[in-house]
């Protein structure tokens, strides 16, 4: 799935941010949709697209991540995150397009 299609899916739907974490070594992962007042959309999860951008994060962190996706600015966050004792670190924080998240 292209960049411009994701944009398109979510933007039907009422999506205007969308944000998820993953732990490839332990299986973990979750995603948040948001509608345009910021809210968490209740009933809403696209698994297609949720898969994605999973796969994609830790593709582009080579390990655990999180990613912010912002429809209107059309890029993303994404960073690059180690496991503490205490939980996570943030490495490293990047913003790039939606574009090159997904290549």
């Amino acid at each position: 799935m292209k960049a411009k299609e994701v944009v398109q899916r979510l933007r039907a739907d009422g999506v205007a941010r969308v944000e998820g974490v993953v732990e490839p070594e332990w299986g973990h992962e979750a995603v948040w949709f948001f509608g345009s007042q910021g809210r968490p959309l209740q009933d809403f999860y696209e698994e297609e697209v949720a898969a994605l951008l999973l796969e994609a994060t830790a593709r582009w962190a080579d390990g655990p991540g999180a990613f912010t996706l912002d429809l209107e600015a059309g890029r993303v966050v994404v960073e690059v995150l180690e496991e503490q004792d205490y939980g996570y670190e943030v490495l490293r924080k990047e913003r790039v397009s939606l574009e090159d998240f997904l290549e």
